[in-house]
C-alpha cells in the first residue's frame, strides 16, 4: 500500500504543510521561512478564540489555513477555491480534519443560500490580486459574515508611496512575475474597500522581507455609522448606497448588511499595527512548519 508520504511526494504543493513525520515542500525556497507570506494571517488568526465557531477560507491553496482553523477548535470549516486540488483532499485524509471542501469561484459565493450571514470568521489570503473584480471578494465576505464577524484579508500590495488609493493593472508591467495576477492594489485602496463595505479595521500586519504582502483584521458592522475613520466622502458614499439604496454591478450594501444574527467571538485587541520579521519570528500556527527537515513534493 502506498504511504501518505509517497502520495504527497507525487504532488505539487502551493503551501508547506506539517504532517508530523514529513512536510509538504511548498513553493518557497528551502532556505526561506515556510509560508512566510501567510505570517500576517497566522498571527491575526491566532489572536481569536475559534472554539465552536464557523469559519471559511476563500482561496484555500493547499489548505494549511483551513486545517489550522479546524485544529484551533472551529466547529465547522469550509474551504473553497476555483478548482479542486488533490493536495487539500490528501491533507484532509492525513490529518483527519473535517473540512467542507468545495470548488466554488468567488463570484458564486453570493448564491450559496445556506452560507449567507452564517460565518463567524472569513479568511482570504493571496487571492484578491488574482481576481478581475477585487471588490467581489469583499462583497462575498460581508455577505457570508454575521454581524461583528471577523474578516482576515491578506493580499499582495503596491507600496503606498507609489499609489495612494489606486491599483496597478497588471497587464503592461508584470509586478510579481505571475501571469494570473490581474491587479495589484495599494494598502489604501484595500482599506477603503473594507470600510466602504462596512468593515471596521482593527489590526494590520506587514512583513520585513516579503513587504509587498499585507494583512488586515476587520469587523463586520451592522450599519455604516459604526465604521470608524470614515472620511466625509465615504459618509456620502454610505448615504448614497445604504440610505438611498443605489448600487452598481449588484453590490447592494443593504443586502450585504442584512445579517439576522451576530457572532459570539469576543472583542479582541491585538496590536493595531505590527511588522513581522519572517526570519526572526517563528509563527506558532497548526500545520504550519517552522522548518522543513523532511520535505516532499514536486517543484516547479
Amino acid at each position: 500500500m502506498t504511504s501518505f508520504k509517497e502520495r504527497a511526494a507525487e504532488l505539487w504543493w502551493f503551501n508547506a504543510v506539517d504532517f508530523g513525520d514529513f512536510q509538504s515542500r511548498g513553493r518557497d525556497k528551502l532556505d526561506a521561512p515556510p509560508n512566510a507570506s501567510l505570517y500576517g494571517t497566522f498571527d491575526l488568526l491566532s489572536s481569536l478564540d475559534l472554539h465552536g465557531k464557523r469559519c471559511i477560507d476563500i482561496g484555500s491553496g493547499s489548505g494549511v489555513v483551513a486545517l489550522g482553523m479546524k485544529a484551533l477548535g472551529a466547529e465547522y470549516v469550509a474551504a473553497v477555491d476555483a478548482k479542486k486540488y488533490a493536495t487539500v483532499e490528501l491533507g484532509r485524509e492525513i490529518t483527519k480534519e473535517e473540512i467542507d471542501y468545495r470548488m466554488l469561484p468567488v463570484e458564486s459565493l453570493r448564491d450559496v443560500e445556506e452560507w449567507r450571514h452564517s460565518f463567524d470568521v472569513v479568511v482570504s489570503s493571496g487571492l484578491m490580486y488574482h481576481l478581475m473584480s477585487p471588490f467581489e471578494l469583499v462583497y462575498a465576505a460581508r455577505l457570508l459574515l454575521k454581524d461583528e464577524g471577523v474578516f482576515i484579508l491578506q493580499s499582495l500590495t503596491v507600496p503606498e508611496e507609489k499609489v495612494v488609493a489606486g491599483m496597478y493593472l497588471n497587464t503592461a508591467r508584470n509586478v510579481n512575475g505571475d501571469a494570473s495576477t490581474f491587479v495589484v492594489p495599494s494598502t489604501a485602496s484595500i482599506s477603503g474597500m473594507l470600510r466602504s463595505a462596512c468593515f471596521d479595521i482593527v489590526a494590520e500586519r506587514s512583513l520585513v522581507y516579503k513587504n509587498k504582502f499585507h494583512a488586515w483584521m476587520s469587523r463586520a458592522k451592522k450599519t455604516p455609522e459604526m465604521v470608524s475613520d470614515r472620511t466625509a466622502h465615504m459618509k456620502q458614499m454610505h448615504e448614497w448606497a445604504y440610505v438611498q439604496g443605489e448600487n452598481f454591478g449588484g453590490y447592494d450594501l443593504r443586502k450585504m448588511l442584512g445579517a439576522p444574527t451576530a457572532t459570539t467571538i469576543p472583542e479582541v485587541t491585538p496590536e493595531r499595527r505590527k511588522t513581522i520579521d519572517e526570519y526572526k519570528l517563528e509563527i506558532d500556527f497548526p500545520y504550519n512548519p517552522k522548518r522543513l527537515p523532511n520535505p516532499v513534493g514536486l517543484t516547479r
